[in-house]
C-alpha cells in the first residue's frame, strides 16, 4: 500500500503543487513523448510514476518540471 497512488495528495501531501500545475506538466510531458517518437505507453507510465511520487513526497513547484523530466 505504500506505493499506492493517493487520490487526494493535493490536499494532504502537496502544499505548492496544484491540480492545474499537474495538468500543464502532463501536456508538456505528452508533447515531449510525441516529439521523441515514444509509444503512448511511455507517457502513461511516466504519469503513473509522477503521481506515485507526488502522493508520498512533497516537492516545491520550482522542481515540478524536473520531476516530470525524470519520470
Amino acid at each position: 500500500d505504500y506505493y499506492r497512488i493517493s487520490s487526494n495528495y493535493f490536499l494532504y501531501t502537496q502544499n505548492e503543487i496544484k491540480p492545474w500545475m499537474r495538468k500543464m506538466l502532463a501536456g508538456w510531458m505528452l508533447e515531449v513523448c510525441k516529439n521523441q517518437g515514444k509509444e503512448e505507453d511511455v507517457f502513461v507510465l511516466a504519469m503513473n510514476i509522477l503521481d506515485r511520487f507526488l502522493s508520498i513526497q512533497q516537492i516545491g513547484k520550482r522542481h515540478l518540471q524536473l520531476l516530470g523530466t525524470v519520470c
